[in-house]
């Protein structure tokens, strides 16, 4: 794939509702136009997988991303208020 070509498309079949040979959310196929993508195993259907993936846990709130939380690395350590001298007992 150049540059100047469009890029891939992918579509993905995921099973909505439960039934007796499938889960909800059971994905049943996927394909890509790229050249791999016929054997339903390239990297383009994985990308967008792991991105759906991801978007769940978000959504769900499961997972927070870094830039959510303070930042860990100016919080004072806690080593510095403790006392590193223990007596050696005999």
């Amino acid at each position: 794939m150049s540059v100047n070509e469009p890029p891939a498309e992918c579509w993905l079949l995921v099973q909505d509702e439960d039934t007796d040979e499938h889960e909800t959310g059971t994905i049943i196929s996927a394909h890509c136009d790229c050249t791999a993508g016929a054997g339903e195993t390239c990297t383009h259907v994985a990308a967008v997988l792991y991105a759906l993936s991801f978007a769940r846990e978000i959504c769900l709130g499961k997972q927070i991303a870094v830039t959510e939380l303070p930042a860990y690395w100016t919080a004072p350590g806690g080593s510095a208020n403790q006392n590193m001298f223990v007596p050696i007992e005999q």
